[in-house]
């Protein structure tokens, strides 16, 4: 390990936990690569980059099981409730008490037929819960459809972020390399500078730039 991660572990950080810190400026800058210079169309990086690192507590067939349930039932949640004439807030406060539900029930199902260890923490949960507000909100201000598809790239950039970071070699790399983190940062300047044509942009606009 790097002299600086041996320091810092000395103090009382755990490995795992030094690892999830280091990672968040490499899942943040993978998220912000996506939006800015491929065009995913997700929830905001903080939102994004939270659901990264709750995948990474729940696991990510268990964490995919959850968020097919907070979608399916935010289906059945808008039937319901679509003709009261709720304010904004009361709204949202039934959609994260569904939501809640919603996951108590999913947890249920993947430990009784998987067999999957459903031991998470409350701050997976919470996240999840985040991600079903956020779904909500994006619903009630682009609509049904617009939210719909902003949910589930997010959920696909989740899961390739997931997977990026989410292993034994990546955590290796980290630890040993902890400056890593620090590059990526640099790398956000960068990004942050990009001024062209997005990756999914180049290709909606493909017939245009023929002629």
């Amino acid at each position: 390990m790097n002299e600086i991660t041996i320091f810092l572990m000395s103090t009382g950080i755990s490995s795992n936990f030094l690892y999830l810190l280091l990672a968040i400026p490499i899942v943040a800058t993978i998220v912000l690569f996506s939006k800015e210079v491929i065009g995913v169309q997700s929830f905001n990086l903080f939102i994004t980059t939270l659901s990264v690192l709750a995948f990474i507590s729940t696991g990510l067939v268990l964490g995919l099981i959850i968020t097919f349930f907070i979608l399916f039932f935010d289906y059945i949640i808008k039937y319901f409730i679509k003709d009261l004439k709720l304010h904004y807030t009361a709204k949202i406060a039934v959609v994260i008490s569904i939501a809640s539900l919603s996951i108590i029930l999913s947890l249920y199902l993947a430990h009784s037929f998987l067999g999957i260890n459903t031991k998470i923490s409350i701050y997976s949960v919470l996240v999840l819960i985040l991600l079903a507000d956020s779904l909500s909100f994006t619903k009630i201000n682009k609509g049904e459809r617009r939210g719909n598809i902003i949910y589930i790239e997010t959920i696909i950039l989740t899961v390739i972020s997931y997977l990026i970071i989410a292993n034994d070699f990546s955590k290796m790399i980290l630890l040993k390399y902890p400056y890593i983190s620090i590059i990526a940062i640099i790398a956000d300047i960068y990004i942050g500078r990009f001024s062209s044509l997005r990756v999914r942009e180049f290709y909606r606009f493909r017939n245009v730039n023929k002629e």
